[in-house]
């Protein structure tokens, strides 16, 4: 009797599941764009438009509302149509947004433009990222981790590149230029998305049958939830919620990191380079954790990230120099980019593959809404206190908080 053969490469030959990875990765590119070098654009629409901190901040949190609406819608049509096609459409909606933004006249009409670039954008995490975990049975954390990567290579590049755009040719033009990467990317990673090996008459990477000597901290769930049985246990109740509650935190940091450091003294071009940085040194962090996570497991990996984050933010009430703002990015982006995989993973981990995407859609979406209204908290605060401080407690509160109660989450098991 035959069976499918192992989605494992023969002698020579690449093995189709990094394939899915490298394609991924190239997706996960572009969220640099559209996350990190928001805080580029603050001070020159605020120059041309007169805004304050808080109005220029809520296109982003305009993104923010569109994305997360955007990432469950995505990942349940991943699920049932599969990540190309969807992943496709999301690539042409995203750019488009973008584009849009090149020729805005007023706050409404950047909301608008921002809303609509992520509607694409949310199919760039939840649809790949479970396209990976479905490939995967052994050495899943690396797989992550490396897909995460390109999240952290996309800032490094992007966010000095956008600021230099910025200051040579103008905001305008530079999110018409962010606009065709957008589409370039997105669309040709895409073709190489495929949903799960069974559609290539394989099977998971390490699946080796009832010998299989996967690491039982990332091996799949026994049992395949649906997204109705999921989000009936206790697990998923407290896993979304503690996710939300970090989210607030790490979109502060995102949208605010570059105005603050210009508000201690720091030259534009530097601050934006410190935010690249941020993306750039999260990438160690995104595979030795994503690594680490197949040994500790990911809830481990998890609190240890999000407490991570927390007391690195303490270091900003130091800041004072350049030098300072660069041991406060080394070491807030190796937790920062350590985190992605599990909290990504855990969900796989506990629930299966068979909604996958649906339910990191969801969990993405619940998140991203609660983390929507922290670039204008953040922006509200310094309105009217004239200062970081107050919001840097509240960041590294959350965080270690968030991430401390992680580890109350105990195995789920279904409910009728």
């Amino acid at each position: 009797m035959s069976s499918a053969p192992q989605a494992r490469g023969g002698s020579g030959r690449i093995h189709y599941a990094w394939i899915v990875v490298a394609a991924s990765f190239l997706i996960t590119f572009t969220l640099a764009e559209a996350f990190y070098a928001f805080g580029v654009f603050i001070g020159p629409l605020e120059a041309d438009f007169g805004w304050n901190r808080a109005t220029t901040s809520s296109a982003m949190t305009a993104f923010l509302i569109s994305y997360s609406m955007s990432a469950f819608t995505m990942g349940r049509l991943g699920d049932r149509y599969g990540p190309r096609l969807v992943v496709s459409v999301g690539g042409v909606l995203a750019a488009a947004g973008f584009m849009l933004a090149s020729i805005i006249g007023n706050i409404w009409e950047l909301r608008l433009a921002l809303f609509l670039s992520g509607m694409g954008a949310g199919s760039c995490w939840a649809v790949p990222s479970a396209a990976v975990q479905r490939w995967f049975v052994k050495r899943r954390g690396l797989a992550m981790g490396l897909m995460g990567t390109g999240v952290g290579l996309g800032a490094l590049i992007m966010v000095p590149l956008a600021s230099y755009l910025v200051e040579s040719y103008g905001w305008r033009t530079t999110y018409l230029i962010l606009g065709i990467g957008f589409l370039m990317l997105i669309v040709s990673g895409a073709q190489f998305l495929v949903h799960s090996p069974e559609r290539k008459g394989m099977r998971p990477y390490g699946d080796e049958g009832q010998n299989n000597s996967t690491s039982i901290t990332v091996a799949p769930s026994p049992r395949e939830f649906t997204l109705g049985s999921a989000v009936r246990t206790r697990a998923f109740l407290i896993i979304a919620p503690l996710l939300m509650m970090t989210q607030i935190p790490t979109q502060i940091m995102i949208a605010h990191l570059i105005p603050f450091s210009i508000s201690v003294g720091i030259a534009t071009a530097l601050a934006a380079t410190a935010m690249g940085l941020l993306g750039g040194l999260s990438i160690p962090g995104r595979i030795v954790i994503g690594v680490a996570c197949d040994r500790i497991g990911w809830q481990r990996g998890l609190a240890l990230t999000n407490v991570g984050m927390g007391l690195a933010t303490l270091f900003l009430f130091f800041v004072d120099s350049y030098s300072v703002l660069l041991l406060f990015v080394l070491i807030f982006a190796t937790f920062h980019g350590g985190r992605n995989a599990p909290q990504v993973g855990i969900l796989g981990y506990y629930f299966g593959v068979r909604a996958l995407g649906s339910m990191i859609g969801l969990v993405q979406a619940l998140s991203l809404l609660a983390g929507a209204t922290g670039p204008f908290l953040a922006g509200y605060i310094f309105d009217r206190t004239g200062s970081y401080s107050l919001v840097f407690l509240v960041v590294a509160f959350l965080f270690v908080v968030g991430g401390s109660l992680i580890m109350l989450v105990k195995p789920p098991h279904h409910t009728h």
